[in-house]
């Protein structure tokens, strides 16, 4: 657990028993099918607050019939843009994120601090990539038994993103996965651009790369998007 970050776990969602609140995060273990037996009847596909990612998420739930979100390329800043959204208003959830890498920043989270709070950040050693599921167990007896989640009952336990594991999230992000996240790309000068030109328009173009967004690319679609703290 990382104390630096302010890292907790969530206890409770209000309106529920505790035996469904460890039923929804079983339920994160269970990302790679829509349901363990097979069917894919009763599977609810989970919002991000983001529109765009929301639709290419559904489209290739339709197409796959494989739930959750499997995430390449430069994510971070796409994990930061939806665990910003979730946990601000109107979302108003409480989030879980597994981080086997260790470069989660709470800084650059642009929710404020209230809504910080209910964002939770677990750090396992690098050689459980493979046991999620013990992750999982020892997120149980958190919410069992540690009083420091307590304030986070008001919120709706939105689920669990794994960055660097092998699974066991809602969002999963590591080095493949069928959605990938690059820098947007910044059209160079044209060919026949001279040397005096181009340090002439230097701070200019300056600019417009430091201004470029987040390019989102998959088989169901895509989308920029932008975060002035990334």
């Amino acid at each position: 657990m990382d104390a630096a970050l302010g890292s907790r776990i969530l206890n409770e969602v209000r309106g529920e028993s505790l035996e469904e609140i460890l039923d929804s995060i079983r339920n994160a273990y269970n990302q790679g099918t829509a349901h363990e037996g097979g069917s894919a009847t009763n599977y609810k596909i989970k919002t991000t607050g983001m529109d765009e990612l929301d639709e290419i998420v559904a489209q290739h739930f339709r197409s796959t019939k494989i739930g959750g979100l499997s995430v390449t390329g430069r994510y971070l800043p796409l994990i930061y843009k939806v665990a910003s959204t979730l946990a601000s208003a109107p979302n108003n959830k409480a989030i879980i994120i597994v981080d086997y890498e260790g470069r989660f920043q709470a800084s650059r989270l642009t929710c404020n601090k209230s809504d910080l709070e209910h964002i939770y950040v677990m750090r396992p050693a690098e050689n459980t990539r493979d046991q999620a599921r013990d992750i999982i167990i020892n997120t149980e007896n958190y919410i069992l038994f540690n009083h420091l989640a307590r304030h986070s009952a008001v919120r709706e336990l939105w689920g669990t993103m794994v960055l660097g594991g092998v699974g066991g999230g809602d969002i999963t992000a590591g080095w493949k996965g069928w959605l990938r996240v690059d820098r947007e790309e910044v059209r160079p000068f044209p060919p026949n651009t001279s040397i005096e030109v181009a340090l002439r328009r230097r701070e200019e173009r300056q600019r417009t790369v430091d201004a470029a967004g987040w390019q989102v690319s998959s088989a169901w679609g895509g989308f920029v998007f932008h975060d002035s703290r990334i």
